[in-house]
């Protein structure tokens, strides 16, 4: 039964008890006590069916509630998870940069933005509108995002390739954590503490300085 109708059929039961009590009530009903005894009766049925439909309303909500959570859970989750690749890229560059200082060996080879997968299949009807749309709109930054890598790698050569990288990695990075948390926020999900040893990859995040 969809909610339409159940609400419908909800309010007539619920109206239909209103009157027989009122009825009831004001002796307006001239009938036989067997007449009284099978009104009784079904408004007794009428009672027991509106508490029935009230049961199963309250238990969906309940249900559809867990899984509007565990959607939003997995998209947060998704996106931290996202934002702590793009951080392990900005150091992996600075650990190329600084071997290519060591060793006075240059590459080109500078890693892009790391692929953003989302879960499959996710139900965006429990995601808010508003979030729906700062997630999918990651996409196309992050297109963007390789596509000026690749042009200053090309145009100025590693170095500014390499700064290149890792502003984009700390940009969309940071993006990715703050849209995790309103997430988090919007569907009453805790914070999550990500202990990950001594490396405080939000501040690599943060760092405005090439590492």
């Amino acid at each position: 039964m969809s909610n339409l109708n159940r609400y419908l059929a909800l309010a007539i039961t619920c109206g239909g008890l209103l009157v027989t009590a009122y009825l009831f009530q004001r002796d307006e009903w001239n009938i036989s006590p067997l007449g009284q005894i099978i009104a009784s009766g079904v408004s007794a049925a009428l009672f027991s069916q509106a508490l029935t439909w009230l049961k199963e309303h309250r238990r969906e909500e309940k249900n559809a509630n867990r899984d509007r959570q565990f959607i939003a859970l997995q998209l947060a989750v998704t996106l931290e998870r996202y934002a702590i690749q793009c951080a392990r890229q900005v150091s992996d560059i600075s650990d190329s940069v600084e071997l290519s200082y060591q060793t006075g060996w240059v590459t080109s080879n500078i890693p892009s933005l790391p692929k953003l997968t989302l879960p499959d299949a996710i139900e965006w009807r429990w995601i808010a509108t508003g979030l729906t749309s700062e997630v999918l709109a990651l996409a196309p930054r992050i297109d963007f995002g390789n596509g000026s890598i690749a042009f200053i790698l090309d145009a100025c050569g590693p170095h500014d390739g390499a700064e290149e990288a890792q502003r984009q990695c700390r940009a969309i990075g940071m993006e990715a954590w703050r849209i995790a948390q309103k997430v988090r926020e919007v569907h009453g999900i805790a914070p999550q503490a990500y202990a990950l040893g001594k490396w405080d990859f939000l501040n690599t995040l943060q760092s405005t300085t090439p590492r």
